[in-house]
């Protein structure tokens, strides 16, 4: 198993406004504790869209200040001046539509990602992806579980835990993360979180995964 970190990779958000907006709203937003950097940038807004149009991009200084950022611009534009883009976009879809990558897409990397399927491919090799079961035992005096029946003990892959409500229910969670970590093929990204695969004899083939 190999470990890459990207520490390169910076999240932000996109807000379009009135172009006669634009230079004053980028000024304020510079000033601000939350934000780490702005730009100008030309991109397309919709799937019908003839051409790309100029957005004001907005770089958090931390990941976690990306909302609070985004609400002072909404409000800057009360709410509804303002059009907003990828605000919601998880972490990890952030990271692979930058990339130009996929889940479980095949892909090169020698410093940058180079993806080697087609996204749209419905054709292509499937991994081999080791398979378990999560087997849950229940106290269901009615013969079939309900909602509210208690949860007796749990096991995965062989391991059983059992205890309390609170402990089965932990004890899954960590059973589960196990098992992530030690899938057959993986290579771990810390920033973003994902598991890629190392394919093997070329170092540089690992196959994309997300969990």
């Amino acid at each position: 198993m190999h470990r890459i970190e990207d520490r390169s990779f910076r999240p932000s958000f996109f807000v379009k406004v009135p172009p006669a907006e634009l230079p004053d709203l980028q000024r304020r937003l510079e000033i601000l504790d939350q934000v780490a950097a702005t730009r100008v940038v030309m991109r397309r807004t919709g799937l019908a869209a003839e051409a790309p149009e100029p957005l004001l991009e907005i770089v958090p200084r931390h990941y976690a200040d990306l909302r609070d950022a985004a609400r002072i611009v909404d409000s800057a534009g009360r709410y509804y001046e303002y059009a907003l883009f990828d605000v919601d976009v998880r972490f990890s879809q952030r990271y692979f539509l930058q990339h130009g990558i996929f889940p479980m897409g095949l892909v090169a990397y020698d410093g940058s990602w180079r993806p080697l399927e087609e996204h749209f491919a419905l054709e292509y090799e499937l991994p081999d992806l080791r398979r378990d079961v999560l087997d849950v035992r229940i106290d269901a005096p009615a013969g079939i579980p309900r909602i509210d029946d208690r949860l007796l003990a749990a096991s995965l892959g062989g391991d059983l835990v059992d205890g309390t409500e609170e402990d089965i229910l932990r004890g899954i969670n960590a059973l589960v993360y196990f098992c992530l970590q030690f899938f057959n093929f993986r290579l771990q990204i810390n920033f973003p979180q994902k598991l890629i695969n190392d394919l093997g004899a070329d170092s540089g083939l690992k196959r994309v995964a997300i969990f």
